[in-house]
């Protein structure tokens, strides 16, 4: 059986209804990732724990760890919440970064 909140995630980052913190948007400028990679690893991530969100700002009191491939095939992990916002619902990405452990 799928993970549900995974299932939920996968949903807005399809929808394109994310957002991206200052520390993922660097990443990205920097070029140490691009944003297929996130939304990918996100996407066909197969795994996911999650955390209590010590900010409070998460809908459902958590964050979210997934990990997937990017779009070399490479682990990658990225981490994140849902957050309501006066138009809907939004996965808030957090962090991004390549996995290195074995």
């Amino acid at each position: 059986m799928r993970d549900r909140r995974l299932e939920r995630i996968r949903r807005l980052v399809l929808a394109k209804k994310y957002r991206l913190s200052s520390h993922v948007l660097g990443g990205i400028e920097s070029g140490e990732y691009c944003l297929e990679d996130v939304v990918r690893a996100t996407v066909y991530g197969e795994t996911c724990t999650s955390h209590r969100d010590e900010k409070g700002t998460a809908v459902d009191g958590h964050k979210y760890v997934v990990t997937g491939p990017d779009t070399q095939g490479r682990a990658f992990r990225t981490v994140g919440k849902i957050q309501e916002w006066s138009d809907g619902q939004e996965y808030f990405f957090i962090a991004a970064f390549e996995v290195t452990e074995t």
